[in-house]
């Protein structure tokens, strides 16, 4: 009896040192004979690689896709992969072979599986998705044809497809994107043109002095300005001519050309139909006071400086033209006296001049996108 228990331990200890030395010496028999067996190192495909994927096939579901990841187990077992997903209605599985190890094709085809499994037709997700998106990701890489085992079912056999039209009540109503934002750049002439960098304006002008301390006169004339940049502000220079405003003072009778020169900034406001720019410039004022008869003719004159501020209205540009109007208000604060002989003093020079104009535009320097 002894005998005999002694030759069973023996025979067991060899079994189990002759089954350690054939997976000592053949561990690829060893995962074959095991392939729930995760291969050493790194996992391929790796699991994040993975969802990461997921997401950029639907980034529509990416919330409903994410909540399901405890679901989802993938394992590598060296020589092939399997990707199991716990469904509503079953478990769905599939195993690929892969002895090369492709890590970047598992992972889409992993990607592919799980979301063929998550979202499928019937649940308002279009078969073509995950392809369209696989292609753009991929550089047009044919889809894995997955084999699903569900209970009940044999292993490898194709299950039935869904009803071709299914009803109204279980359909998942198509969500479109929103359309792009548009910039405030693009808002300008319906997103298709830039703003001209060059306006050249052209006008009609009539100013008046009040008689305040100085004579009244009413001068007409003309005014060429030019805008420079695009935007919001923008720089604005121009020059003016006013000839022989006629002014009186009891029995005296004189004349007053000016050339008005200004350089400033504009500021912008775009409205719907309208562009309303606000000047603000610099101004310097060449000014020539000449006397009438009857009394005896004399001339003087004189540069001042001054502050301008206007206003300018003008409609949408067509074809680089548009009607433009305005007013404008000149503040002259060094004023000088007015005198004649044998009057003496007839007041001071104008220290406010306020104008309208009326006149037309040319825009240059937009162009297309």
């Amino acid at each position: 009896m002894r005998r005999a228990q002694r030759l069973r331990r023996a025979g067991a200890y060899a079994a189990a040192i002759l089954g350690t030395y054939v997976q000592l010496a053949d561990p690829a028999a060893a995962r074959a004979a095991d392939p729930e067996t995760a291969s050493p190192g790194p996992a391929c495909p790796d699991s994040e690689a993975v969802w990461a994927t997921v997401v950029l096939l639907v980034p529509s579901e990416a919330e409903r896709l994410l909540a399901a990841k405890p679901r989802v187990e993938i394992v590598d077992a060296g020589d092939r992969y399997r990707v199991r997903v716990a469904t509503d209605t079953g478990t769905l599985e599939r195993t690929y072979d892969d002895p090369t190890r492709d890590c970047e094709k598992r992972k889409r085809f992993a990607a592919e599986f799980v979301v063929v499994s998550l979202l499928p037709p019937q649940l308002g997700v279009s078969p073509d998705a995950t392809t369209s998106a696989s292609s753009q990701l991929h550089g047009g890489w044919p889809a894995a044809a997955a084999t699903i085992d569900l209970p009940g079912v044999p292993s490898g056999s194709t299950p039935a497809p869904p009803p071709a039209t299914p009803s109204p009540a279980t359909t998942a109503p198509v969500v479109k994107p929103p359309p792009p934002e548009r910039t405030s750049e693009s808002t300008k002439d319906s997103g298709s043109t830039r703003p001209p960098f060059l306006r050249i304006e052209l006008s009609a002008i009539g100013e008046a002095s009040p008689s305040v301390g100085a004579p009244a006169s009413l001068a007409w004339g003309g005014d060429l300005r030019a805008r420079l940049g695009r935007g919001a502000w923008s720089a604005v220079a121009g020059i003016g001519y006013l000839p022989n405003a006629s002014f009186n003072v009891g029995d005296f009778s004189g004349n007053v050309n000016r050339v008005p020169a200004v350089a400033g900034v504009r500021a912008e406001v775009e409205k719907r139909y309208l562009h309303v720019d606000l000047d603000l410039a610099l101004s310097a004022a060449f000014e020539r006071y000449e006397g009438v008869s009857p009394h005896i003719p004399s001339a003087a004159t004189r540069v001042t400086p001054g502050l301008e501020l206007g206003v300018v209205a003008s409609p949408h540009a067509l074809f680089g033209l548009a009607p433009i109007a305005g007013v404008r208000a000149a503040w002259f604060p060094l004023t000088q006296e007015l005198a004649a002989a044998p009057q003496g003093n007839l007041g001071s020079t104008p220290y406010l001049w306020i104008g309208a104009e009326l006149g037309v535009s040319l825009e240059l320097g937009g162009r297309t996108r």
